[in-house]
């Protein structure tokens, strides 16, 4: 009389089961966005309304090769539609379909890169999945969101990937997988870059001095060797990520230099001051940016709003 055996796959069960977490997050942000789901309602964005993206100069995928807004006389140059994660979501799901899941979607994606990073920080599984569930649900993220500017949470979901990338680099990488990583991370800033255009930029700053200081904080090597290999991965992720993103970046130094200059050479310097810091916030309010509705949430709306 034979027996059978049954063998499970140990392969199958790692590739199945560190992504459980995944799941949950987006099951938590489907759970808050539950009207997507109904045909009659569509998730109002202030910067960019069901409206604004059902405009036919904007329809993808003509949008990639440019656009002319011609809802003002005889028009203006609206540039092009940047080759980003926001565009293929448009360009996949539509004007109606974007409405309703582009939040939610950029929400997911912010917080699966947060759990990676963490992930790749060695946290235990729970830690993690509270690390990603606390980065997506965050006030200031999932305000930003809903308000219209989801793109800049893509693009920050995308510094962590590339954060976890070159976490998951050490000493024992064999060079060939290493050089992969850094080129992966690289990517992932060029994407931040294309997403968030000026705050992706500013971003990618910070992953920089993240990624030297990673360098100078491994245990083995002289000190110019940590300098030197941290320069070297900065350069690395450089590149790899103004390849991706060279048509944003140069189109955001090009109106830089052309907007400051014109300023500059038309306005006395106390008007150029005040355009220059016409959103900054003053000394005291900063504080309100440490401790939310320190000077109150303006509860009293409608009041003294035009009819």
């Amino acid at each position: 009389m034979k027996a059978k055996l049954s063998v499970s796959n140990p392969d199958q069960s790692k590739l199945a089961g560190p992504f459980w977490p995944l799941v949950i997050i987006a099951v938590a942000i489907a759970a808050l966005f539950w009207r997507s789901f109904l045909p009659e309602y569509v998730h109002f964005s202030n910067d960019g309304p069901l409206g604004a993206q059902s405009v036919n100069f904007a329809e993808l995928p003509g949008g990639f090769t440019g656009m002319w807004d011609d809802l003002n006389l005889i028009g203006a140059n609206a540039g092009t539609a940047g080759p980003g994660v926001s565009a293929a979501i448009r360009a996949f799901f539509g004007a109606v379909g974007f409405a309703k899941f582009y939040q939610p979607f950029a929400l997911f994606l912010l917080g699966a890169g947060a759990w990676l990073f963490f992930r790749a920080l060695k946290f235990t599984p729970v830690a993690a999945l509270l690390g990603g569930l606390a980065t997506a649900l965050n006030t200031a993220f999932f305000a930003g969101a809903c308000w219209g500017v989801a793109s800049a949470e893509i693009a920050i979901g995308f510094d962590f990937c590339a954060l976890a990338l070159v976490m998951s680099n050490d000493a024992a990488t064999p060079l060939r997988l290493r050089l992969l990583r850094l080129a992966l991370a690289g990517f992932c800033i060029g994407v931040n870059v294309m997403e968030a255009a000026d705050v992706g930029a500013l971003c990618s700053i910070f992953v920089a001095g993240y990624i030297f200081y990673k360098n100078l904080a491994e245990p083995t090597g002289t000190l110019a060797a940590k300098m030197f290999r941290g320069i070297w991965n900065v350069a690395i992720v450089a590149v790899c990520a103004g390849f991706l993103a060279v048509q944003v970046v140069t189109a955001l130094v090009g109106q830089g230099f052309t907007t400051a200059g014109a300023v500059a050479n038309q306005e006395s310097p106390q008007a150029h001051w005040d355009w220059a810091t016409q959103w900054s916030l003053p000394k005291a309010e900063t504080l309100g940016a440490v401790v939310p509705g320190l000077f109150g949430n303006r509860m009293d709306t409608p009041n003294k709003m035009l009819p």
